[in-house]
């Protein structure tokens, strides 16, 4: 892999190329990376990756593993499909409202509306669009963190 840094003068946006041969899911990933870290992350209608779409952190809800890829839920309700890991993803989302609740999923803090108690230390949060999640236990002093920075 080449990484070249070109710095212009009077260039006022920064402007990446990703450059691969056809279908390789490196190059997807850096490319994903990259949109995350502008705040938006992009990802599949279907499972088949033919129609992308690219939607603001804010719209995300919670993103889900699902085996070699995660499932992207909205809060309209929508589920869009990434190709990428949720580890992947929680590492370009790492300065981000988003934070790990349980082993496979992934919470933006941001549309998060109710927070109850649960048995055996965990938590219920109430997802804006009317979704809910299980913070595990190992995780829920973390988002208990999170919540009282954040919020």
């Amino acid at each position: 892999m080449k990484v070249r840094l070109i710095q212009r003068e009077g260039q006022q946006d920064i402007e990446v190329t990703v450059l691969s041969a056809p279908g390789d899911k490196r190059a997807e990933r850096i490319a994903d990376s990259l949109r995350t870290a502008g705040g938006k992350l992009a990802a599949y209608i279907s499972a088949t990756g033919i129609e992308r779409r690219v939607v603001p952190l804010s719209c995300v809800s919670s993103i889900r593993s699902n085996g070699d890829c995660a499932l992207v839920q909205l809060t309209e309700g929508t589920i869009l499909h990434s190709p990428s890991r949720l580890g992947e993803l929680e590492t370009s989302l790492h300065d981000t409202d988003f934070v790990r609740t349980s082993r496979q999923e992934l919470v933006n803090l941001d549309n998060v509306e109710t927070i109850r108690p649960e048995f055996g230390s965990r938590l219920l949060l109430g997802l804006r669009g009317g979704g809910e999640t299980i913070v595990s236990r190992s995780y829920a002093h973390q988002v208990k963190e999170r919540i009282r920075v954040t919020r």
